[in-house]
């Protein structure tokens, strides 16, 4: 019996920071661009990766911002609203996620 050939990438097995999601992003569209006239899959297989890493660059990006503005929030009473929006947000991704405690 033939052995099972992994199919993740080697990045999906290491864990990335945001800035070396956006390099990745960055290789993936120069590796699409040679990519755009000889082989489509490969080009559209190229870019949907490049998506991947921008968009998971964002989410960490956002999801720092959000930890940073509730720190901010719970040590200043005068913030009191965003205390209350971040803690909203915050508990709304982790229903989203199933992590509700």
């Amino acid at each position: 019996m033939p052995e099972a050939v992994p199919t993740e990438t080697p990045t999906a097995r290491q864990t990335m920071s945001a800035a070396e999601h956006c390099a990745a992003a960055r290789d993936e569209f120069a590796n699409a661009q040679h990519l755009y006239a000889s082989d489509p899959d490969e080009y559209r297989r190229a870019m949907d990766s490049a998506s991947m890493h921008l968009r998971i660059a964002e989410v960490m990006t956002q999801g720092s911002s959000l930890v940073t503005e509730i720190a901010r929030a719970e040590t200043n009473p005068a913030w009191k609203s965003i205390r209350m929006n971040a803690v909203h947000e915050a508990t709304a991704w982790n229903e989203l996620l199933g992590r509700v405690r």
